[in-house]
């Protein structure tokens, strides 16, 4: 047992080597065929092809199933960045095989977990990243499919790190985070979201978790919509009068328009480009946190 047989878990894919992949892990999930269009778009690229058509498929099913973990998954073949579409008939698949023959051709497979929200392309986090040390086999998986639950975390004797200065580093995770293995980026509500980490740990912790930092631009992109009381003093919802940090979503009209929690206040964002330090803004009270992509 893996622990994700109390979980909905629904593919949104009809493709019977992806359902017998997901099968090795999961032991229960449904299928449920998503409606979406795969006709490539004008100059796409094949890779950006299989992260839309991934997060419309996780769309489309979720609508149909509330309440569901939702995972929407696709791949595209590329042959010398153009893609290789489904042949159809006998006649197609013999001509797409002479020309692939003695070329190598690339298969992009993208996955979308609706525990996120949907950012053009791409999926995000709806919470901040809280920091989690754990070894516990199972644990881990659900973490990597984005179906941890803070309970989850709690009863395998997890340990939250990124609360106090240092604490990272006394538990395995140095500054530079060379070594830093066990220390994974979660998004759940209701968890202190990790302030006392750097760049590097928290990108260490993204890449054990199988996400990464967005770019400035998609964090940009997610953020649009969040109530800001420096610009408008009507709508304090979010945290940025306090001094304190409050645990992940809870503050509901902190909400983006994608529907990404606390994008502004609470603790510092972090992005994957380093850049001069902005000059111009007006101060405002530090923000600490690392977004788990």
């Amino acid at each position: 047992m893996t622990g994700l047989d109390r979980v909905d878990l629904v593919l949104a894919s009809t493709s019977r080597y992806r359902r017998e992949l997901l099968t090795r892990i999961a032991p229960r999930f449904r299928v449920v065929a998503p409606q979406v269009d795969e006709t490539p778009q004008a100059n796409e690229a094949p890779a950006a092809l299989a992260i839309r058509l991934a997060d419309a498929k996780a769309c489309a099913v979720a609508a149909l199933c509330p309440g569901a973990l939702v995972i929407g998954s696709d791949q595209v073949a590329d042959l010398d960045g153009k893609i290789l579409e489904k042949p159809g008939n006998v006649e197609t698949a013999r001509s797409q095989l002479a020309a692939s023959s003695g070329r190598q051709v690339i298969f992009h497979t993208a996955i979308c977990l609706l525990d996120a929200v949907s950012v053009g392309p791409a999926c995000v986090d709806k919470y901040e990243a809280s920091l989690w040390k754990t070894t516990h086999p199972t644990v881990i998986l659900k973490i990597k499919l984005g179906m941890v639950r803070l309970a989850d975390l709690q009863e395998a004797g997890a340990v939250q790190l990124g609360l106090a200065d240092g604490d990272l580093v006394a538990t395995g995770c140095p500054l530079r985070a060379g070594a830093c293995q066990h220390v994974y980026a979660v998004s759940i509500r209701g968890a202190l979201p990790a302030r006392f980490v750097n760049w590097f740990q928290a990108l260490a912790a993204l890449r054990n978790s199988g996400k990464r930092l967005p770019t400035n631009q998609e964090w940009q992109a997610a953020a649009l919509g969040t109530p800001d009381y420096l610009f408008d003093t009507s709508v304090p919802e979010c945290n940025t009068n306090t001094d304190g940090v409050e645990p992940t979503g809870s503050r509901a009209g902190c909400r983006s328009d994608v529907g990404a929690y606390d994008m502004v206040g609470n603790v510092r964002e972090m992005v994957a480009e380093w850049v001069p330090k902005a000059t111009g803004c007006a101060p405002t009270r530090p923000k600490s946190r690392s977004r788990a992509w």
